[in-house]
């Protein structure tokens, strides 16, 4: 795709490459004014409501970026238009999963005290992550797929110790 010994191939890398950062700066700003205009800030983990809300408008926000990303590369010549879809799938997957894994994790760190570690919740942690290792051990020594099945595991912890 980029060949440094090329002014048109460095000028066609480049744009792109700039279309793209606006994209998913376009993409960042309209999923932060989406959360603020749909879910109080100091609540937005605090109900299931507000979780999905959460959820939805994410997804909505990535489909900014990994359009214009998707139509970038093909247009610049940089993705084949057959494999726009998969591009597309791709990019808005990878978007979602990367602000659905981090954000709750940002937006909640510094914002709620750690939870009480008392001698029955400490128990239940040594329960949880000991189960968790066995379930993904066992997952990965297994031949068949069953990468979702620590799932359940993540959300006792949430539910059970709160945002933190």
């Amino acid at each position: 795709f980029f060949d440094s010994t090329n002014l048109l191939s460095i000028i066609k890398t480049s744009s792109a490459g700039t279309i793209i950062a606006l994209g998913v700066t376009l993409q960042g700003l309209l999923g932060c004014y989406l959360i603020k205009r749909y879910i109080p800030i100091e609540q937005i983990f605090k109900h299931p409501k507000n979780i999905i809300i959460f959820f939805i408008l994410s997804i909505l926000s990535c489909t900014i970026g990994s359009t214009i990303g998707s139509t970038t590369l093909a247009l610049f010549g940089l993705g084949e238009w057959e494999r726009y879809l998969n591009i597309w799938i791709t990019w808005i997957v990878g978007d979602s999963a990367g602000i659905l894994v981090a954000a709750p994790f940002i937006l909640t760190w510094f914002k709620y005290p750690p939870f009480k570690l008392t001698s029955n919740r400490l128990y239940e942690v040594i329960l949880l992550i000991t189960l968790f290792f066995i379930v993904t051990r066992t997952i990965a020594l297994l031949p068949y797929n069953l990468a979702y099945l620590f799932i359940p595991f993540l959300i006792w912890g949430a539910f059970r110790f709160g945002l933190h």
